[in-house]
């Protein structure tokens, strides 16, 4: 395997980024060697492959959100994967209340346009039981 070339002839960029967020002395001793090491550390930009890889740039009406969905074999040690449950736990409680919460959300809203959509084709669903006074309702806000 041949050793990486000096970093700081194939990407000036990173050696920058680098050297700005640690102090001067020690960014200055940096050997062009250990800079291509570093890189090779922790600046990849290639992931290794997931079986499910879903990556997309949604817009929105609050700017553009990225969504990703991936999937693939566990390679991460028991230590770490421990570690992680116990980072995310109480954050778990959350992230389910507010699944929750958009769940009723997109229920309410389905309800209400299958409503809408009985009032104006004029579908009875119980034929002499008025559930709702739809057209006294519609009356009042025409009125």
């Amino acid at each position: 395997m041949h050793p990486p070339a000096p970093f700081a002839e194939t990407d000036p960029l990173f050696v920058a980024r680098f050297r700005a967020r640690i102090p001067p002395d020690v960014a200055a001793s940096f050997t062009p060697e250990q800079l291509a090491a570093i890189h090779t550390a922790f600046a990849l930009r290639t992931l290794p492959r997931h079986s499910l890889d879903l990556r997309r740039s949604l817009p929105t009406p609050w700017g553009r959100m990225y969504l990703a969905i991936i999937a693939g074999r566990e390679k991460r040690g028991q230590a770490r994967r421990q570690a992680e449950r116990a980072r995310r736990r109480a954050g778990a409680v959350g992230d389910f209340a507010l699944l929750g919460a958009l769940s009723c959300l997109v229920v309410v809203i389905g309800a209400g346009g299958l409503y809408l959509a009985k009032m104006a084709l004029g579908i009875d669903l119980v034929p002499g039981v008025d559930m709702l006074p739809d057209k006294a309702m519609l009356q009042a806000l025409l009125d």
